[in-house]
């Protein structure tokens, strides 16, 4: 069986992205040294995975590239969350209209994973 080889590094463009919609949290709509820390230790954690990622080549594996993905683009949408919040001014009503739905997502996600994923590899639908 031979396996051919694709070029899989696109999958680290997910670091850029969630960064720049951090850096937004932590400036709109004024500057927080809170979420500036909350960005800065995502982008340490993540950096580190990236790179222990790219220096293993696990971006080759299937598996570790959904879930690079997943947890990278819900850094982005939590993010947005955030930036939604701050502007609304940071509520407990908007704190649960803009993060409920991630939470929910998220274990949606989880308790469904074994399906997500079987759809992911053979798309029935």
């Amino acid at each position: 069986m031979s396996q051919q080889l694709v070029n899989t590094h696109h999958i680290y463009h997910g670091f850029w992205v969630f960064s720049i919609m951090g850096v937004f949290a932590a400036l709109f709509p004024e500057p927080s040294a809170f979420w500036g820390w909350v960005l800065l230790g995502s982008l340490i954690v993540s950096g580190i995975w990236s790179g222990i990622g790219y220096y293993k080549r696990l971006d080759r594996r299937l598996k570790w590239r959904v879930i690079y993905g997943i947890v990278h683009f819900d850094l982005f949408s939590g993010y947005a969350a955030v930036i939604a919040w701050r502007g609304n001014g940071e509520t407990f009503l908007g704190a649960l209209l803009f993060f409920v739905p991630i939470i929910l997502a998220g274990w949606i996600g989880h308790r469904y994973r074994q399906r997500i994923l079987s759809e992911i590899l053979e798309p029935r639908s």
